[in-house]
């Protein structure tokens, strides 16, 4: 008995010694990700301390910069509300060592009509929707306010379409039929179905951007 003890102790030994030295996976890519910073020049509110956001995305992008991360996702709500707040904030991300790729949030329409048109250019994004490659794999950047109460000005067709889609799901009772969300429409759905019949090269993989949510750099 004492024998077979022994052997097995052995054969245990060995395994964890050979699994020690197998080279260990290396991520496809690490990126980092931010969301709500939802920064304004306004007092408290309850939790919301928009003052103290400034200095908390410091120290977010001096942790992804340190990490060495391949990129950043920025998922909305940069700002709380105001156009002016964007440059307080832009200023800091500025300061990315890798790229950072942004989205708009319902709260980053909380500006004047006439600064709406103007948001995707604050952010350096290409469009309210789109795709990148990083590393072998493709990030799909979904804009959920295509129907929304909140991007289009009063009056729009747009504007019309969304108030009419919020009415039919607030008479169905359904629990997502609030004035801040929002949804995707035809048009991007169409556009993302040509994204994912896009040929990728082999064990090439893609990211949608929309459902992520995350605070430490993510490993894949």
């Amino acid at each position: 008995m004492r024998l077979r003890i022994l052997l097995a102790a052995a054969v245990i030994s060995l395994v964890h010694a050979r699994a020690d030295e197998l080279p260990k996976p290396q991520p496809l890519v690490t990126f980092g990700l931010i969301t709500d910073v939802q920064y304004a020049d306004a007092e408290p509110n309850g939790e919301r301390h928009y003052k103290a956001s400034p200095a908390k995305l410091e120290q977010a992008v001096a942790a992804l910069n340190q990490a060495n991360v391949s990129f950043t996702l920025n998922l909305g709500d940069t700002i709380d509300r105001d156009f002016k707040s964007f440059a307080t904030i832009t200023a800091i991300t500025a300061k990315f060592a890798a790229p950072l790729h942004s989205l708009l949030g319902n709260h980053d329409y909380s500006v004047a009509d006439a600064d709406k048109p103007r948001l995707t250019q604050t952010l350096g994004m290409p469009g309210d929707y789109y795709a990148f490659r990083s590393n072998g794999i493709r990030v799909v950047m979904l804009d959920t306010n295509g129907l929304s109460l909140n991007k289009y000005p009063a009056g729009s067709p747009q504007a019309a379409a969304a108030v009419e889609a919020y009415q039919k799901l607030k008479a169905s009772g359904a629990p997502n039929a609030q004035t801040w969300n929002g949804g995707v429409d035809d048009t991007q759905l169409a556009w993302l179905d040509r994204e994912l019949t896009l040929p990728m090269p082999p064990r090439n993989r893609s990211l949608s951007a929309d459902i992520i949510r995350s605070c430490p750099p993510v490993r894949m």
